[in-house]
């Protein structure tokens, strides 16, 4: 990949967070981050967030509160989130069949 990749990319030694994008992402779209959070319907989601504190610091990144820290945090709990309700879509849509879930003692 070194050949497709710009000098500034390939070379960079540290991690530089997408704040502006991101941003922009979470003002056109955070209304529908919250909708996602608040209807999700995986079991897990529910077990692993609490959706009121997941809404809240959707909605404070919205404002431009926080830092990229707290941002990438709060982007890998929205994938997930997203990614639990893909898994329910692709397999309602293949089977009709609700998903298992496994829960340890």
């Amino acid at each position: 990949m070194a050949d497709l990749l710009p000098p500034r990319i390939r070379d960079r030694t540290v991690k530089i967070p997408f704040n502006e994008p991101y941003a922009h992402g979470l003002r056109s779209h955070g209304d529908e981050l919250i909708d996602l959070c608040r209807c999700a319907r995986h079991p897990l989601t529910a077990e692993m967030f609490d959706t009121d504190t997941l809404c809240q610091a959707v909605r404070e990144a919205w404002l431009g509160m926080g830092d990229s820290r707290s941002w990438d945090r709060l982007n890998g709990s929205l994938a997930l989130v997203a990614w639990l309700e893909g898994l329910l879509d692709e397999r309602s849509a293949a089977s009709g069949a609700g998903v298992p879930v496994i829960v340890g003692s």
